[in-house]
């Protein structure tokens, strides 16, 4: 049984075509704009449209691996090709934004109030990068204090993923009615581990596979339930909200 229903489904793949024909929009954009500063030119041509094609090329690789409507266990090899995707997607989505606030920073340019360049730290579009936030319209400032539960989660994914635990997609899931007969065939698998069956290891790991389905979720720990999500909507949301902050942005410098 897949987990979306048909209507979610559909919904999608909409959003999914809706996003890859709006790429090369946002690339043309970018191009053709006339960047005053070399570093803000760099900060977009090298930083940021590099990173968004990554981003397209993680969604079609994650979509193809693991597309939302299959109902099948994923393969060893699918889950980890979804996997490096997944790693890939949320370090560039990171690294989008903050190339975005190079591009603002150098092209305004924002300072510090003795004019000095701001810290490499405070260059961000964060709720805590109050000089950058202070120095763009209002507009755009209530736009980014929208978003900011939206940094928060991009910043726990990409903190963990850097520096404590790597995403995770479980191979599969197991109900609580199928865990006593789970528990009982993982005792008998690490006896015959123990005894050097690897045959009978075999058999017993396909039949745990058996009892369980797929659920497309990502972690950065299992043991936090909390920090579960459903990574395809998700990687969707992430990339569109790039969008949105990639052409506010060519607003904020274009005025």
């Amino acid at each position: 049984m897949s987990a979306f229903t048909d209507e979610v489904i559909q919904e999608l793949a909409n959003k999914y075509e809706a996003a890859m024909r709006q790429h090369d929009e946002i690339q043309m954009a970018f191009i053709r704009h006339i960047f005053k500063h070399e570093e803000a030119q760099e900060s977009a041509h090298q930083g940021f449209l590099r990173r968004l094609n990554m981003l397209k090329h993680c969604i079609e690789t994650i979509f193809t691996s693991l597309p939302p409507d299959s109902t099948d266990l994923p393969s060893r090899d699918d889950l980890s090709d979804a996997s490096m995707a997944l790693h890939a997607f949320v370090i560039n989505v990171f690294g989008c934004a903050d190339n975005l606030a190079w591009v603002l920073v150098k092209e305004l340019p924002i300072t510090k109030d003795d004019g000095r360049d701001l810290p490499k730290r405070e260059v961000a579009l964060r709720q805590l990068n109050g000089i950058v936030r202070g120095a763009i319209s209002d507009e755009f400032r209530t736009y980014l204090e929208s978003i900011d539960e939206w940094f928060s989660y991009l910043e726990s994914y990409r903190h963990s993923l850097a520096h404590r635990v790597p995403l995770y997609i479980a191979p599969f899931i197991i109900t609580d009615e199928d865990r006593p007969e789970y528990d009982r065939l993982d005792a008998e698998r690490s006896q015959a581990s123990q005894r050097g069956d690897y045959e009978a290891w075999e058999q017993l790991d396909a039949e745990q596979e058996q009892l369980g389905f797929f659920r497309p979720i990502m972690s950065h720990s299992p043991s936090e339930p909390l920090n579960h999500v459903l990574f395809h909507p998700q990687m969707i949301l992430d990339y569109n909200t790039i969008a949105e902050l990639s052409k506010r942005v060519l607003r904020e410098i274009g005025n």
